[in-house]
């Protein structure tokens, strides 16, 4: 299983790193890996069959609000 970091994601998604710690906290990724107590990865293989079902390919619709 190939890990991926939260920038390597935010690579593949072409989204900003910052979005994904906001998508982690509203559970719009799958669920990351907890590597250590500062350490999170993602399972390549989950954020692709995510993408994969994504209702139109790239389009998340999310709400984007910081509490």
């Amino acid at each position: 299983m190939q890990l991926l970091t939260c920038k390597e994601v935010a690579g593949l998604l072409n989204i900003k790193v910052d979005t994904v710690y906001l998508w982690i906290k509203n559970g719009t990724l799958p669920k990351p890996k907890r590597i250590s107590a500062s350490t999170i990865r993602f399972a390549r293989d989950e954020i692709e069959e995510w993408i994969d079902n994504l209702p139109s390919k790239g389009v998340v619709d999310v709400q984007c609000t910081q509490e």
